[in-house]
């Protein structure tokens, strides 16, 4: 990371305006794609429980579709959670990047942070450049 990217971190902007566009792309398209096995999700459901409204009554062909419908439903459920985890693992991931470049970014500027929390304490009464 260079000291221009490190500097617009350090004014608060998001990590993700540093990084190349493919990296936002895919954060753009991880949502629509949760979107897209979530809606799968809820059309397997619906057959499943059209199905298992008159289960009492099904052919053995309509039984063995039941049987596959359920697995179906059951692999998409497991995709769902996935792509579930990995929206949020994403989302985790940019806000701790932008949290360590920030702090990093108040490094570079001559400002100390408490070990406590992250809040910066100013050293002097203003900032003073590295180069005397």
């Amino acid at each position: 990371m260079n000291r221009r990217q490190r500097s617009t971190i350090a004014r608060g902007k998001p990590a993700a305006a540093i990084y190349h566009r493919s990296v936002r792309q895919l954060h753009a398209d991880l949502p629509a794609e949760v979107a897209a096995v979530r809606s799968k999700l809820e059309k397997m459901q619906a057959r499943v429980a059209k199905l298992e409204a008159r289960e009492a009554d099904l052919t053995a062909q309509e039984q063995k579709r039941l049987a596959t419908y359920r697995k179906r439903e059951a692999d998409m459920k497991r995709n769902f959670q996935n792509k579930e985890r990995q929206l949020q693992e994403r989302e985790n991931q940019i806000d701790d990047d932008a949290f360590q470049l920030r702090i990093e970014g108040l490094r570079l500027i001559g400002v100390r942070l408490s070990s406590k929390s992250a809040q910066p304490i100013w050293i002097g009464g203003r900032l003073r450049s590295r180069r005397r």
